[in-house]
């Protein structure tokens, strides 16, 4: 509502009023109206005015450089025809994440079966391609195709094997092995027994069996001579080996054999193979002798005048022996033995019963 105005000027030092205090209600205008009234009638037209939103002054849409409805379309238009992807959308965000971007190709396309193949068709389909049959190949076939077929030229530069011609079977003794068995391989336990006539030995077999028979002593040949090894080196089988330092094996027998007239006991028996190298006989009587059988040959050692005898040569490597007048008999040259080895006492005179200590010394 309207003030009190007081109008004032400046008198060089202060405002002094130019009229008398006048207040609003005292104020008339042209109309008659109170001009409190007339402030209040404008402010409420003010305010009318001013909540219309009809454009009650006509503004045209140029007028502020606004977008007219034909412009408006023709932007959304030209949006909607753009293909470069404007809003940079991934395939993932449409589903098709999966999808490579590969041209398919179209249905209608197809596949032909060449020569020599058949199947095929469009693509609306799964499609097989099958080969034909070949031809059979002959010395005569050539390179050639048909809608089912084919074959080919074969060179055949050999025209006989072993001076056969034609469907050739060939036998051991076209590839020069006529002499050879068709023979496997030895087990380990042919290999020891050494009895098998139809199998071959390999270099394990031989080291196998040769360890079987010397107790896994170590053998070589060097220079023509066979040798062991003690431990300490190589020694010589034979004269001057030191058998000592093998392995070595005792067999004793103590007892009171009765031999009769013209026969013989066993004293001690050795299966197998080996070598015989010491022989101790220790007797009371001079009325018999001794044999040893080798592999079932049987040959005299000692007489009956208790001395070493060597009847038909000795079986070893060299004779040595000894004996004395208290009845010791020792043989103390190697013999060697394949399959047994028999001490035997035999019988010169009449029924004997007599007291005997042998010893044998033997390597297997």
């Amino acid at each position: 509502m309207a003030k009190n105005i007081v109008m004032k000027k400046w008198n060089g030092s202060a405002y002094e009023e130019l009229y008398p205090v006048t207040k609003a209600r005292n104020v008339i205008t042209d109309d008659g109206a109170q001009i409190g009234s007339a402030f209040h009638d404008l402010k409420s037209q003010a305010d009318e005015h001013m909540a219309d939103t009809n454009n009650p002054h006509r503004v045209t849409t140029s007028q502020i450089g606004a977008e007219t409805p034909a412009g408006a379309q023709a932007k959304v238009n030209a949006h909607a025809n753009m293909t470069n992807n404007p809003h940079n959308v991934t395939k993932s965000q449409v589903g098709l994440g999966n999808v490579d971007d590969v041209k398919q190709a179209p249905a209608s396309r197809t596949i032909t079966a060449g020569n020599g193949l058949s199947g095929g068709g469009n693509l609306t389909a799964d499609r097989t391609i099958s080969l034909g049959t070949p031809g059979t190949l002959s010395t005569t076939s050539t390179n050639s195709v048909t809608s089912t077929s084919h074959t080919h030229t074969v060179n055949f530069p050999v025209i006989s094997v072993a001076g056969k011609t034609g469907a050739v079977s060939l036998a051991k003794g076209d590839v020069g092995l006529a002499n050879v068995q068709n023979y496997g391989i030895a087990t380990q336990a042919a290999a020891h027994a050494g009895t098998a006539n139809n199998v071959y030995m390999t270099p394990l077999r031989t080291k196998q069996a040769i360890d079987q028979l010397t107790g896994g002593v170590p053998l070589r040949v060097q220079n023509g001579q066979l040798e062991f090894y003690d431990g300490t080196g190589w020694k010589e089988v034979g004269g001057g080996t030191d058998w000592s330092k093998m392995v070595t094996n005792t067999a004793n027998y103590t007892g009171s054999p009765t031999v009769i007239s013209g026969g013989f006991e066993d004293l001690i028996t050795i299966n197998g193979r080996g070598i015989a190298t010491d022989i101790q006989l220790l007797l009371d009587d001079r009325r018999y002798y001794f044999t040893i059988v080798i592999d079932g040959v049987e040959k005299q050692i000692s007489s009956n005048r208790r001395r070493p005898f060597f009847q038909g040569g000795w079986p070893g490597e060299g004779t040595s022996g000894s004996y004395s007048r208290t009845g010791l008999v020792h043989i103390s040259s190697p013999i060697n033995f394949n399959t047994r080895f028999i001490l035997r006492a035999r019988n010169s005179g009449p029924n004997l019963n007599f007291s005997l200590t042998a010893s044998l010394v033997y390597v297997l």
